[in-house]
């Protein structure tokens, strides 16, 4: 008895165990949609509306890098379409076989943030506040004692968090969009179709 008993130890032990799939984190991409692709697949609706939004998809990654499985876990605004455009374009993604890191991709999942945007769009409302909650993030942080500056932050922050909600919005990927926020402000980026001053976004808080 304690012979077969050793002896199935030794088998589990020389079984390997079953991969956890991972979450991709910088996939290597070896070929994804351009700009003519967003186009072809934008909402028509929205398009002649003049409409922007986002959509971020999240996907098994198969052997070949090829995108499999995809469900839409963010979209903004909500029922316009871009999840179903964004679920559309996940055949023109595929993902070298190997990350990085030399760690298979095969069943891994990836999330992919799609930006539907045409030149000079209203920009939807999540990608408002964003850009509102970077310039007076970046305001505060340059002068503390600046109040119209800290009371507009903390408006944009709490109508960022409530639109996020309402947009199922995961909570890494909220605080993931906060700092991008607050960097690309504090960097100066600028967006070439989305401008936005500290005086317009302070226009837009309840007095």
């Amino acid at each position: 008895m304690l012979a077969l008993i050793l002896g199935l130890l030794l088998q589990a032990a020389e079984t390997p165990l079953a991969a956890t799939p991972s979450v991709v984190a910088g996939p290597d991409w070896q070929r994804r949609p351009g700009g003519d692709d967003v186009l072809r697949y934008y909402p028509e609706a929205a398009q002649r509306r003049n409409l922007s939004g986002r959509a971020t998809i999240s996907c098994r990654v198969a052997a070949a890098g090829l995108l499999e499985n995809c469900t839409v876990v963010e979209e903004s605004p909500i029922g316009e379409g871009f999840g179903d455009a964004a679920l559309r374009m996940a055949p023109l993604f595929k993902m070298r076989p190997m990350n990085k890191d030399g760690v298979p991709v095969d069943g891994g999942t990836v999330k992919i943030p799609i930006r539907f945007q045409l030149p000079g769009a209203n920009v939807d409302p999540i990608t408002g506040l964003s850009l509102c909650y970077g310039v007076t993030a970046a305001a505060v942080e340059k002068d503390p004692a600046n109040l119209e500056a800290t009371n507009a932050y903390g408006f944009f922050a709490a109508q960022l968090a409530i639109r996020s909600a309402q947009a199922h919005t995961p909570p890494a990927m909220f605080e993931a969009r906060l700092s991008y926020a607050r960097t690309q402000a504090l960097s100066g980026e600028k967006n070439p179709n989305v401008r936005v001053s500290l005086n317009q976004c302070l226009g837009f808080v309840p007095k």
